[in-house]
């Protein structure tokens, strides 16, 4: 890559806590510098101290713009100060390089626009992180918005879309985007954090967990795209085999209302423990006996790439990206998505041999130092950045 070659990383995103994207962000950072290039952020809020910290001596710079939401998230828009404050950005700072995640698309159409009356053309690469969902209604719709649809004309647009995962790629390409424009560049996982010997009882001091032999985790958002409700309505299968198991669900969201009121209604207090948010996450991975991802859509989820780097087993819904990660039989078990029963048949399955859960927790592992170290995908981030 050219020396001081200088990046710009647009982010709709909140850096509110030590999180998986901070730890990317620092080692990319890191990257960045041995290399001599120069990336800086723009950010729709200030970052939390503890990323601020984080980051500092990695020469951590962003801008902040802060209308370009309204007070939450969910009010997050687009407007055109936002997409003329950027071109602003690319063509004061003489950016060679522009990255977008999840931002609007429409945003990106002003930029492209103001940038090229500006006589200032860096390269532009969109980035897909999430999935997208295939139009629905007769064949003629259908066909028109493959070819109207927001991000196949963003497609001309920018010089290139990175999607995290080939199903992802598969419905790009149904939505219009030429498959040369498209590159999956898989997220990454840094293996040094999943080196935990703490027991739960050492994680959870304040835990009755007496008598528990069992310990099967599941890390997501509390809403109901995560599936977990089935996972809820498998317990008692479960535990009429194995009275002795504990689920730990960690994570929060406005559906716990919903999921604590199903677990009253089924009685299954006593097996099942909602810890909220935590920063320690490699450590119950690591104390685990696996885990359960029973989301009904997703990409590739940062949860299952983790529990494979601890050395786990992984019980998960057959959607999305998630096949890529976990193949059936070999480190882990793939179930139809919102199936309670066949999800507790596999989670039983597991119970049913540890050895086979402990040899499929060393393939996974092994499949995550072959392809998704995050040495190796940040490396293919700057590659691509390198050739652009």
């Amino acid at each position: 890559m050219d020396k001081n070659k200088r990046i710009l990383i647009v982010m709709d995103y909140y850096m509110k806590r030590l999180d998986s994207m901070a730890e990317f962000h620092r080692m990319f950072l890191q990257e960045c510098v041995k290399r001599d290039v120069i990336a800086e952020f723009v950010l729709p809020i200030e970052p939390c101290e503890l990323v601020k910290t984080k980051l500092k001596d990695v020469g951590f710079k962003y801008t902040v713009l802060n209308n370009w939401w309204a007070d939450k998230f969910d009010k997050r828009k687009h407007n055109i100060w936002i997409a003329f404050s950027i071109a602003n950005l690319i063509k004061s700072k003489k950016i060679d390089l522009a990255t977008f995640h999840f931002c609007f698309e429409s945003t990106i159409f002003v930029i492209k626009m103001l940038n090229a009356l500006m006589l200032c053309l860096p390269k532009l690469i969109w980035y897909q992180h999430s999935e997208i969902h295939n139009a629905s209604g007769s064949f003629l719709l259908k066909t028109l918005k493959k070819y109207i649809s927001k991000i196949g004309l963003l497609s001309h647009v920018v010089d290139k879309i990175c999607a995290v995962s080939k199903e992802v790629k598969k419905q790009l390409i149904a939505k219009g985007v030429s498959e040369s424009k498209i590159m999956v560049i898989y997220n990454g996982v840094n293996l040094d954090k999943f080196q935990s010997k703490k027991t739960m009882a050492e994680i959870f001091p304040n835990l009755n967990i007496v008598n528990r032999l069992f310990f099967i985790t599941t890390v997501s958002m509390l809403i109901p795209a995560k599936g977990l409700e089935y996972l809820i309505r498998a317990i008692p299968m479960v535990t009429k085999y194995a009275p002795e198991v504990m689920f730990i669900v960690v994570g929060e969201g406005y559906f716990q209302k919903n999921l604590t009121e199903l677990v009253d209604e089924l009685g299954v207090q006593e097996n099942i423990y909602f810890t909220g948010r935590r920063s320690d996450v490699p450590e119950i991975l690591c104390a685990s006996d696996f885990l359960v991802h029973p989301s009904l859509k997703e990409a590739l989820p940062y949860t299952i790439l983790e529990v494979m780097a601890a050395g786990k087993a992984v019980v998960a819904s057959a959607v999305g990206g998630i096949p890529e990660l976990v193949k059936h039989g070999t480190n882990g078990v793939l179930v139809p998505a919102g199936d309670h029963v066949a999800l507790g048949d596999a989670i039983k399955s597991l119970l049913n041999s540890k050895n086979l859960s402990l040899e499929m927790g060393v393939l996974g592992r092994r499949m995550i130092e072959e392809k998704f170290a995050i040495g190796k995908v940040i490396n293919q981030h700057l590659q691509l950045y390198e050739i652009l």
